[in-house]
């Protein structure tokens, strides 16, 4: 029932909201349109899965499972990773459109404010794990990127190098393959069972969703679009911030690299268990990547 009182509230303020990103006209108000739109999403993603706590005792029993923490456990390193991925990636593009058409000191302020609330809003959420440590990530990230936009003069030379984004991108792509390892348990060096995870692997689109669940599966498909859309955004940026003779060849091979990237992702997976690789996975990072980064192309050319 709540979802549809939801969107009596805010459908038409969403809707305006959506039309007015594209709508021809100065770049800076689609962009405070999109920033905004950015933001909510966000905000009902930190909801999700809207399994509310009710009383008390399962705010208790949520604190007892260890999702209300002030700082989180480092003795597994590996393991908050990928919250920590989240959190800072989870600003960066907010603080970077706020700066750009509200100023540094504006942006700086609503990032906080959005990052604060980001786990605010998880507290009576009892799946969701609210952290006073991945604030304090959130909120040095904001103050971080809006430090950098600050001296963007001084590093306008440096981000209008391709080469700067090439080797980001690289590092990037180099560092999710890290962590693919580094997550699995075991490598498979047994041959039956290599060729069953082959079978498996040519099977029925996105069939290892299927084993988690609907919520699980949601996530890591959001922190997979969020990790393939900076990589496709650094291979953009490098496209752009070349000569119009050499684009061309350049988007070749930016289309090349995203390529190999995504069959190297699932097709490592393949070793390393209990990963589930699916070929399917590739198309979808490979999409998300080409997006992201003709999004960032366009941008740049409008800036």
């Amino acid at each position: 029932l709540l979802g549809p009182l939801v969107w009596l509230v805010t459908g038409r303020w969403t809707l305006k909201t959506l039309l007015k990103s594209f709508k021809e006209g100065l770049s800076r108000q689609r962009l405070w349109h999109a920033a905004l739109l950015y933001a909510a999403a966000s905000l009902v993603f930190a909801a999700l899965p809207l399994d509310l706590v009710v009383s008390v005792a399962e705010l208790k029993e949520k604190s007892d499972l260890g999702r209300l923490e002030i700082m989180p456990d480092f003795a597994s390193p590996i393991a908050i990773v990928k919250p920590v991925a989240l959190s800072v990636l989870r600003v960066i593009p907010l603080t970077l459109l706020l700066c750009f058409v509200r100023g540094i000191r504006v942006a700086i302020v609503y990032s906080i404010a959005f990052s604060v609330l980001c786990e605010l809003i998880q507290v009576p959420i009892f799946t969701r794990t609210a952290s006073l440590f991945h604030a304090m990530v959130s909120v040095s990230a904001v103050i971080a990127v809006g430090g950098l936009y600050q001296m963007k003069e001084a590093f306008a030379p440096i981000l209008r190098r391709p080469s700067f984004w090439w080797s980001l991108g690289c590092v990037s792509s180099l560092g999710l393959l890290a962590v693919v390892v580094l997550k699995a348990e075991r490598v498979v060096n047994n041959p039956v069972e290599l060729a069953d995870r082959w079978q498996r692997f040519f099977g029925w689109p996105m069939a290892g969703y299927y084993y988690q669940a609907e919520f699980a599966a949601l996530t890591t498909l959001v922190y997979k679009f969020i990790i393939f859309t900076w990589i496709g955004g650094c291979f953009g940026a490098a496209i752009a911030s070349n000569g119009e003779a050499s684009k061309k060849s350049r988007r070749i091979t930016a289309i090349f690299l995203m390529l190999l990237i995504a069959i190297a992702v699932e097709v490592s997976q393949i070793y390393l268990a209990p990963h589930i690789p699916d070929a399917f996975d590739i198309t979808v990072y490979l999409a998300t990547m080409l997006g992201s980064s003709a999004v960032v192309r366009r941008l740049r050319q409008s800036a």
